[in-house]
């Protein structure tokens, strides 16, 4: 039997597989190829495109005002007004006594962010208040550096008769100036001071203007205090109308102002509180005068004892923060 036939028949089955095989090989070997191409371009897009973002990115920081980039120094090495610049907030404070503690209130907003501040004038800021011990000197109070949050303390430091020690004795009027030179420095002015000349509306006398009267009282050693202003004070008087809201000059701020006034008046004691306080409508007969209030306090001093209630003193505050200095007849 021939077997050649089938011999040929195997031979070209076989020629046909390793054709097929050889297709196959090549065919896998161009995939590799192009896995590696891919793989190699996409590498090089990502190195390309972090190089752009760096670049860009130093551009802009390169692009803003010198000294942009972090301060790495710790913020108690830093100079006056590199901390006033990396603040958020500050803060002054004055130690007032309270019993065996000195609590330490906010009587002034020196610099205020935009949002975020949970303290006000009249806040007590409990990190800085403290039980007295022995005849230990706290000073008068402390500016207080705020950051971040402005929940933050970066720093405090105690001042006493308006100088910091801590700033080589810089007067409190320097670091408020400094800060006004700050972009987005003070945002709330300071409470006015009842002890500054500017803040004091001296006795009215009579003149050729008209005076309108405030107050009249009389305390229980026989003094009387009348109050009068003339006709254009009691028209600059910032007008409110209560049923749109709180007054110009809170009731906290008006309280301060005059017990900080009492004082004055009464050097002999310490230190005053208020026992009543009431809002007052200016009585203008001219219909322009407008809503024009002001405040009446009457402040006793407080003495070991208790409080002094027939040492009262009657304090009349406008609602700019202005004092009335009062006429005594006794």
């Amino acid at each position: 039997m021939d077997e050649s036939p089938k011999v040929d028949s195997l031979a070209r089955a076989v020629r046909t597989l390793a054709l097929t095989v050889g297709f196959l090989a090549v065919g896998v070997l161009a995939l590799f190829a192009l896995y590696a191409f891919t793989l190699y371009k996409s590498r090089a897009f990502s190195r390309g495109a972090a190089s752009v973002s760096t670049s860009s990115s130093r551009t802009t920081h390169a692009g803003g005002p010198p000294g942009a980039q972090a301060d790495e120094r710790p913020f108690h090495s830093l100079p006056p007004d590199e901390k006033v610049k990396r603040s958020t907030a500050i803060l002054l404070t004055k130690h007032e006594k309270d019993g065996g503690r000195l609590k330490a209130v906010v009587t002034e907003i020196l610099k205020r962010p935009d949002a975020g501040l949970n303290y006000s004038v009249g806040d007590e800021f409990g990190d800085l208040s403290r039980y007295v011990e022995g005849d230990a000197d706290y000073g008068d109070g402390d500016v207080v550096f705020l950051s971040g949050s402005v929940s933050e303390e970066r720093e405090s430091m105690t001042y006493r008769r308006g100088r910091i020690s801590a700033l080589g004795d810089m007067p409190l009027d320097v670091l408020r100036a400094m800060i006004r030179g700050e972009k987005g420095g003070v945002a709330e002015p300071a409470v006015p001071s009842a002890r500054r000349e500017a803040s004091v509306m001296p006795p009215s006398s009579s003149g050729k203007e008209p005076l309108i009267d405030l107050e009249r009282t009389t305390n229980g050693e026989g003094v009387t205090r009348s109050f009068s202003i003339p006709k254009s004070a009691a028209l600059g008087i910032p007008e409110w109308f209560p049923e749109r809201g709180e007054p110009p000059l809170k009731m906290a701020k008006a309280i301060q102002v005059a017990t900080e006034a009492a004082s004055a008046q009464s050097p002999e004691h310490p230190a005053f509180v208020a026992r009543s306080i009431r809002l007052q409508l200016v009585s203008c007969c001219d219909e322009g005068a407008g809503n024009r209030w002001y405040y009446v306090l009457d402040c006793v001093p407080r003495q070991s004892g208790g409080l002094g209630m027939n040492q009262s003193v009657p304090v009349v505050v406008l609602m700019d923060g202005t004092v009335v200095a009062g006429s005594i007849k006794r």
